[in-house]
């Protein structure tokens, strides 16, 4: 039987651990923005050359988008409390000392570890938070959790600056550690304890999977990502490459023999039976890619041509956060009630395609107002609706057993998203604008690529996500020709979003 769901902590202590796990998804995304800021102070104290700058970000952003499926699997098996702790701890104590490191190769070396730390609080967090509250509660706390993320992005670009402008980049991990470390100890106290009832033992785990999995997706993720900084043609892309090329099919070929075995996979092919699955781990392609584009773009744009200061970008930026955690706030209170979760997502992406037409006309500071303004506060209520919607939907349709695999898929789809997409209309940026004689022409490039997609991800929603409910089914089970053939699942009981 499945893992049965414990009782509900009292409302205080749910607000409390709303708090503290949405705390751990601040520093998350604060640990990539407020690197933007101090990139050039980092490269020039720890003597890291121009053309490796690049690995800053990337080695963070690498580990943390390829060991989420490992994480999420190690949630699953073991307590999810005990997982959220070991992050935080890791976090803290990892940004502690790569705030006194200057070893270029010792310090990118610890900017990977955090992304390995970093990942083993975002399964675990969501998988607390489907066991530890109810329909309604959830739809909220998971609010709440993902304005905490686009708080800490825009937080992450104004404390970078401020820390850099006014103090010295190292206060950037201090400050993480001063929150991380805080956030284990509180952890001791204010998670309950989870119940043990789990049919995934950790012998049952399928360890090879999983570690083949992991090791395809950070040879991929590293050579896309080296691709638009050192040439397609370049080793560092095409090894990488080649290398997960030959573990797919390695992959591939042990999981075959692990189903005809009749034991569990790395990833259990009944996540993908559950309705409505494959089509939001789609969706979940777009929102992090919006905002990481519109970041990346505009920083670079004001403070290298414009020559504004590192703050002066960020408070520019800022009514993207601002935007972001009230349209949480209230996107939260849509999963309650009977609007059907395809109609909210739908609305929410056809206002990022309209917020995102605005942008390539964004071309000079004149038009901040007229046209980046309002293209910030239409997309980003947007992109706020789609994360928090779909990413509800994504656990309401899993039971709490595989909260956690399917927790972690969704936040690789985001990272994912960002990571491949980043990758090509960078490319694309870079292509126009050295053919270009137009500052802005490459940016504005860019922007269309992006208006592109999420178009294309619209139609996607429109034509593929199902609302015919079968009889007696919620949203949160198989489809019926799954259950007739595997039997009846037991899953969480939700309403019919």
């Amino acid at each position: 039987m499945p893992e049965q769901q414990s009782p509900p902590p009292p409302i205080v202590l749910q607000i409390l651990l709303v708090a503290l796990l949405s705390l751990g998804q601040f520093l998350d995304t604060f640990n990539s923005s407020a690197f933007f800021a101090a990139i050039p102070s980092i490269a020039k104290d720890i003597h890291l050359q121009k053309n490796s700058t690049v690995w800053l970000v990337s080695a963070y952003q690498i580990t943390f988008s390829s060991f989420l499926l490992l994480s999420g699997r190690i949630t699953d098996v073991y307590n999810p409390k005990f997982i959220m702790i070991t992050g935080s701890t890791l976090f803290g104590i990892l940004s502690l000392v790569t705030g006194f490191v200057r070893n270029p190769v010792i310090f990118l070396v610890l900017r990977a570890l955090i992304g390995i730390a970093a990942t083993l609080t975002i399964p675990s967090a969501l998988n607390l938070i489907s066991s530890n509250f109810e329909d309604r509660s959830r739809a909220f706390a998971l609010a709440a959790f993902g304005g905490s993320a686009a708080l800490g992005n825009v937080f992450g670009l104004i404390l970078g600056a401020l820390f850099t402008q006014f103090t010295h980049w190292p206060w950037i991990f201090f400050f993480e550690a001063a929150v991380a470390l805080p956030i284990a100890l509180l952890s001791v106290a204010v998670i309950p304890s989870q119940q043990h009832g789990r049919t995934l033992k950790t012998r049952d785990l399928d360890w090879a999977g999983v570690i083949l999995l992991t090791a395809l997706l950070l040879l991929f993720i590293l050579a896309i990502t080296s691709g638009s900084t050192y040439g397609w043609k370049s080793l560092i892309v095409i090894l990488p490459l080649t290398f997960s090329a030959i573990l797919a099919v390695l992959f591939g070929i042990w999981e075959l023999h692990r189903s005809a075995a009749g034991r569990e996979a790395a990833i259990p092919s009944s996540v993908w039976k559950y309705r409505n699955f494959r089509i939001l781990m789609l969706i979940a392609l777009a929102p992090f890619l919006w905002l990481t584009i519109v970041f990346l773009t505009f920083t670079t744009l004001w403070q290298n041509v414009y020559q504004w200061t590192p703050l002066a970008a960020a408070i520019h930026l800022l009514p993207i956060g601002i935007f972001a955690v009230v349209t949480m706030a209230i996107s939260g209170r849509l999963a309650t009630t009977k609007i059907h979760a395809k109609w909210v997502i739908l609305c929410g992406q056809l206002l990022v395609v309209g917020g995102t037409a605005l942008l390539p006309f964004a071309d000079r500071p004149a038009r901040y107002w007229t046209y980046a303004f309002p293209g910030f506060g239409i997309a980003t209520i947007g992109t706020a609706v789609v994360y928090t919607r779909s990413n509800i939907a994504t656990l309401q349709s899993m039971p709490t057993e595989l909260a956690g695999t399917a927790g972690a898929l969704f936040s690789t789809s985001l990272q994912f998203g960002a990571t491949i997409g980043v990758a090509a209309i960078t490319a694309v940026q870079s292509n126009v604008g050295e053919h270009s004689s137009n500052i802005y022409q490459g940016s504005s490039a860019g922007f269309w690529c992006l208006f592109g997609f999420s178009a294309a991800l619209a139609c996607a929603t429109a034509i593929f996500y199902r609302i015919d409910l079968p009889t007696g089914n919620t949203e949160g089970t198989m489809s019926s020709e799954t259950e007739s053939s595997e039997g009846k699942c037991d899953v969480l009981s939700v309403s019919n979003l």
